[in-house]
């Protein structure tokens, strides 16, 4: 299969932008790990602050090593909020993984989430442990239900 990745992040987030704008989104991303993101029993994402350079290395990095790995990846963003897009960078766990998620290798799969999902950001150290804590295992499932479908 022929790889139609760009081969440096800067292009690949550059069409990821396109792809917003396309779909009417804000082109501004806030890059999120997925120790920055959970959901809850109620539906609402919890996302959690960090630094955003630091961020945007470890995203860039997973890219890079997916790139080496010749995996496809996938560039999602989550919600909205004013000209801000929440996204998330999946690099699948294995073949499985990839071939449920519709990601074939070599490819650079773009989605986003339709309407806007409620979400709230959490600033608060202790606040984002105690909601960690309280949604483990539903995210758990949910990680687990993603792993088998």
């Amino acid at each position: 299969m022929k790889d139609n990745r760009p081969r440096t992040f800067e292009e690949a987030q550059s069409r990821f932008r396109s792809f917003l704008r396309q779909n009417v989104r804000p082109e501004d991303i806030w890059w999120l790990t997925p120790r920055d993101l959970i959901h809850s029993t109620e539906g609402l994402y919890l996302i959690r602050t960090t630094d955003p350079k630091k961020t945007l290395q470890f995203i860039e990095r997973q890219y890079y090593s997916a790139l080496e790995s010749e995996v496809g990846v996938e560039f999602e963003a989550i919600c909205y909020a004013n000209e801000i897009a929440f996204a998330t960078l999946r690099v699948p766990e294995d073949g499985l993984a990839a071939e449920r998620a519709l990601i074939g290798p070599g490819t650079l799969k773009f989605s986003a989430r339709t309407g806007n999902p409620k979400f709230a950001v959490v600033q608060s150290a202790l606040m984002w442990r105690l909601l960690k804590w309280r949604y483990r295992s539903h995210n758990e499932q949910l990680r687990r239900a993603d792993q088998s479908q």
